[in-house]
C-alpha cells in the first residue's frame, strides 16, 4: 500500500515511529479517545512488517517538507515524525503536543471527520436537562475532586432533579459521555458544569465564579435558589433599623445576639432571625450573595450591612449604642 492510499484508508492514520517517546505519547492521546478500530490506522513506519518501501516514503514525505522550510525544521514541526493524518489530510506533525490540545481542535476534528461518533449526545441532553446543576467528572482528576468541594459549600439539594454528579470513569460507556459533555460544554477537560441547562465551563471557571460571589447569581437565574428569599431580605432591611441574620452553629451569631438583645430598641426597630428552617436558609444565602461576604451573621443597620468585625469592634469600645442612637433606632 502507498503511502497515499495509507492516509486515505481510515479517518484516523498516525504514522508512527517505534523507538520515538513522543510517537507513544500520541499513541496513547489517541487511544483514550476510544475511536472505533475500523476508524484509525496506527502505523510504524519502521517496523519490518511494512518493508522498506513505506519508510521510504515517509523519509521522502519528511526531506519533501524540509526542503519546503529551506533545509531548516520547519516552524510547525511538520517535517518530524509522528505524523497526523485525519479524513486523509495532514492535520498534526512534530512533537508540539499543545497544538493538538489547546482549544480542543483534535477532538472537534474527530467529530468533523467521523472517527467519534457522539453516539450518547441525546443521553448527555436529557440528563442536562433533567437537573437543575449536572456536574460531569470523574473520580481521579484534582480539578474534578475540587471542583465538586466547591459545589458542596452550595448546599445543594440531594434531590438529582437540583443537582447530579455524573462520574464518568464509573457509568457504562463512559468515555463516549464524557466525549460528549465536553463537545456540548464546549471544554478541553473534565469537570463540565451546566446550570439551568448552560453551560458555565469547567473548574477555572467554576473557581472564579466562586471567588467572585458570581456563582449563586447564576443558581438564583435557574431557580435552584428561590428569589422571594431575596425579595424578602429587601423588605426585611426596609422594615427594621437592625436586622440580624444568624444561625445557631456559629460562635458569631451568638455573641452578636447576646449584644443585641442586651440594647434597649424602640419597638418594632430590631430583628433577630435565628431559627434553622429553610426559610432562614434561604435569607442566609441571599444575604451572603447580597453583602459577598461568607460567614453568618449578617448585621444591617438602615438597611446597610455592617462587617460584624467592625460590629464587635464598636461595642467594644462603647460606641456602638451612640451609633444606633443616632441612626434613631436605640432608646435614649
Amino acid at each position: 500500500m502507498s503511502l497515499e492510499e495509507l492516509v486515505a484508508s481510515k479517518p484516523v492514520v498516525l504514522l508512527l515511529n517505534s523507538v520515538d517517546p513522543f510517537s507513544h505519547k500520541i499513541q496513547e492521546l489517541f487511544e483514550k479517545f476510544a475511536i472505533p478500530s475500523e476508524n484509525i490506522n496506527l502505523t510504524f513506519v519502521n517496523s519490518d512488517e511494512n518493508g522498506p518501501s513505506l519508510a521510504q516514503q515517509t523519509e521522502a514525505l519528511v526531506a519533501e517538507l524540509r526542503e519546503k522550510s529551506g533545509g531548516r525544521p520547519g516552524q510547525d514541526n511538520t517535517d518530524t515524525l509522528p505524523h497526523v493524518y485525519l479524513g486523509g489530510e495532514f492535520f498534526f506533525g512534530g512533537q508540539d503536543l499543545e497544538k493538538l490540545l489547546v482549544g480542543n481542535p483534535l477532538r472537534n476534528k474527530l467529530i468533523e471527520v467521523g472517527a467519534l461518533t457522539l453516539k450518547k449526545i441525546d443521553e448527555v441532553k436529557e440528563i442536562v436537562d433533567g437537573s437543575k446543576v449536572v456536574c460531569f467528572l470523574n473520580t481521579f482528576s484534582p480539578f474534578c475532586l475540587s471542583a465538586r468541594d466547591i459545589l458542596r459549600k452550595y448546599d445543594l439539594a440531594k434531590d438529582e432533579a437540583i443537582m447530579k454528579y455524573v462520574y464518568t470513569d464509573q457509568v457504562p460507556e463512559g468515555e463516549h459521555i464524557e466525549h460528549a459533555a465536553l463537545y456540548l460544554g464546549k471544554c478541553d477537560n473534565l469537570p463540565v458544569l451546566f446550570v439551568g441547562g448552560k453551560s458555565l465551563g469547567s473548574f477555572q471557571e467554576l473557581q472564579d465564579m466562586h471567588t467572585k460571589f458570581t456563582f449563586e447569581k447564576e443558581l438564583v437565574h435557574a431557580g435552584v435558589y428561590r428569589q422571594p428569599a431575596f425579595d424578602r431580605l429587601e423588605s426585611l432591611k426596609e422594615e427594621f433599623g437592625l436586622l440580624m441574620i444568624g444561625n445557631d452553629f456559629s460562635g458569631y451569631s451568638l455573641k452578636a445576639k447576646d449584644i443585641i438583645e442586651n440594647l434597649h430598641f424602640s419597638a418594632g426597630n430590631v430583628s433577630i432571625i435565628y431559627e434553622n428552617n429553610p426559610e432562614t436558609e434561604d435569607l442566609l444565602r441571599a444575604a451572603r450573595l447580597s453583602t459577598k461576604s461568607k460567614h453568618a451573621p449578617y448585621i444591617f443597620i438602615c438597611g446597610d450591612h455592617m462587617d460584624t468585625k467592625e460590629f464587635f469592634e464598636l461595642n467594644e469600645k462603647n460606641t456602638l449604642t451612640a451609633l444606633l442612637k443616632d441612626k434613631g433606632i436605640l432608646k435614649d
